[in-house]
């Protein structure tokens, strides 16, 4: 089965324990991550080896799916 590409809006402190657990599922793909805050965005989309987009950006990607 093919994963299911993810993206993640909001780069808070949650997220990165979104990012974490994701990664444990075979299914799913992060595609991406988006925050208002693109400083915020880029760190945490450094630290998990995820791209950065903008929000707009993220929810115009065809192959995100959630």
């Amino acid at each position: 089965m093919e994963p299911v590409g993810i993206g993640l809006i909001g780069a808070g402190n949650i997220s990165a324990q979104y990012l974490k657990s994701a990664a444990s599922f075979p299914i799913l793909a992060v595609k991406a991550i988006a925050d208002m805050n693109m400083d915020a965005a880029r760190v945490r989309g450094a630290e998990f080896g995820v791209p950065t987009k903008s929000v707009d950006d993220l929810l115009a990607d065809p192959e995100i799916a959630i």
